[in-house]
């Protein structure tokens, strides 16, 4: 072991080749992190803008946060508390998880756990750790996910986060505009059955 934290550790293995030849692997052994995708009650997407020193620059992102700081906690757990310390936004609706990936199969172990938050609201102030700079911007989902595809949220994890969210978000607002349609539908019946009622009576009394 080369280097040990709390958030991660650098690995140095002395490996044999199948073709026998030896070598010395290095690579960051990483518990993971979980990516939060938070939508509101009306629809907007929670997006964060954060600086990063390892490219010295301001990046869009979403809610995340790595696992090795919450030792025993399960990671729909850590996502929920990730999500109240970067923003301040609590999960009223459901908080589903998406799916797992592994982020840098070529020299890290981190498995990332992508979640979708749906009517969250600000509840809380910030709890940033000192090295985080982090602003809040609440934007409309289409402008996210255009966001994600242009490469303007250049963070890789995030943009994948917010796309592979897409068909359950794009699901939901069909389902959505479905219902609304239906009570279209229900409220043009109901009109219509007093417009026969109100005919009826009319007819009667000119008769």
């Amino acid at each position: 072991m080369l280097y040990e934290s709390r958030w991660f550790n650098l690995r140095q293995d002395d490996l044999t080749l199948p073709g026998g030849e030896d070598i010395v692997f290095t690579y960051v052994d990483s518990p993971g992190f979980v990516s939060v995708v938070p939508i509101t009650p009306s629809g907007e997407v929670v997006l964060i803008r954060e600086y990063r020193y390892t490219i010295d620059r301001w990046v869009w992102a979403v809610p995340a946060g790595g696992l090795g700081s919450k030792a025993g906690t399960e990671p729909g757990d850590a996502a929920r508390e990730e999500l109240a310390e970067e923003t301040g936004y609590v999960v009223d609706g459901e908080l589903r998880h998406v799916a797992s990936y592994y982020a840098c199969v070529g020299n890290a172990s981190s498995r990332a756990h992508v979640y979708l938050a749906t009517d969250v609201r600000p509840a809380t102030e910030q709890e940033l750790d000192q090295t985080e700079m982090i602003e809040i911007r609440v934007v409309p989902l289409e402008a996210a996910l255009e966001m994600a595809r242009s490469g303007e949220i250049e963070d890789g994890n995030s943009q994948l986060a917010l796309l592979l969210c897409e068909p359950l978000l794009a699901a939901g607002r069909d389902a959505g505009q479905e219902a609304g349609s239906d009570v279209g539908r229900e409220v043009d019946r109901d009109v219509g059955r007093e417009v026969d009622r109100d005919v009826d009576r009319d007819v009667g009394r000119e008769e």
